[in-house]
């Protein structure tokens, strides 16, 4: 319950009024409604929701969720109590829980207490990148709610996190762990192929090494370790089907250079 008490506006001790996930309560503010010695309820949280409780309105609550997921809701207005709404105010850092499964599927690479630079010091936010293209982030400012995406439709269609909305991760992260060939593998051991271990085929930063195959036929395949070492190609030969073989710009190093006809 809610009332004015003599001018002022209070929250009682039972009401759930600004008490939601990434809310922060404001109690006898002055929002400049009206002349001084009565005060204010204001809230806010992470997502955009404003909310205020003005004396000279009778302490009646207005404003509503910034966010999509609770419906279309207007949050309060800024000029209702601009001491609060107009201030610049900061968050809480973001965490993974110990028993979260975020950021950790095969490939990914998970960056804690990031700062995305989205708000002010202090808080920290996380981000996450994986061998296919996929970024995510969670942002202090945002409520540390995951955003972003694969980058492989292999999972369907998703949209990766924007560049821009962690670029301290984002524009610098380029590194993959180097790919091999399992010993139990049969990938490039067909007749008149010829396997190039340890390749660097220049798609990303020093460091990680990829495997390239190419075969007497015009087949030619690779794995790239900014892609997942994920085998990509295919025969040149009609026999086979037909097949696409690896472009010439994923493993340059490889499929420019004069080759003999070797075989294994």
């Amino acid at each position: 319950m809610l009332h004015a008490g003599g001018a002022s506006c209070f929250r009682a001790a039972s009401s759930d009024w600004c008490t939601h996930a990434g809310s922060t309560f404001f109690n006898a503010t002055d929002c400049g409604d009206d002349g001084p010695g009565s005060t204010d309820l204001a809230c806010v949280d992470w997502f955009g929701g404003r909310w205020v409780m003005l004396s000279s309105q009778g302490c009646v609550s207005r404003g509503g969720f910034g966010d999509l997921r609770y419906g279309v809701q207007t949050p309060a207005n800024v000029s209702w109590c601009p001491a609060v709404f107009t201030a610049p105010r900061g968050a809480a850092s973001c965490f993974r829980a110990a028993s979260s499964d975020w950021c950790t599927h095969a490939g990914s690479t998970f960056f804690n207490a990031t700062d995305c630079g989205d708000d002010g010091p202090g808080s920290t936010d996380l981000a996450c990148v994986d061998w296919f293209g996929g970024r995510w982030v969670m942002l202090s400012s945002q409520g540390c709610v995951s955003r972003g995406g694969f980058g492989d439709l292999r999972y369907g269609v998703q949209t990766p996190a924007n560049v821009s909305w962690c670029p301290a991760v984002f524009n610098t992260w380029a590194g993959a762990a180097s790919c091999f060939r399992a010993a139990s593998s049969d990938w490039c051991t067909h007749a008149g192929s010829t396997f190039f271990n340890a390749t660097d085929c220049g798609d990303d930063g020093p460091g990680s090494t990829d495997l390239a195959c190419v075969d007497w036929f015009g087949g030619r395949w690779v794995m790239l370790s900014s892609q997942g070492c994920v085998s990509r190609g295919g025969f040149g030969d009609l026999r086979y089907g037909v097949q696409t073989p690896a472009n010439v710009s994923w493993c340059p190093a490889v499929f420019t250079t004069p080759r003999g006809e070797e075989t294994q």
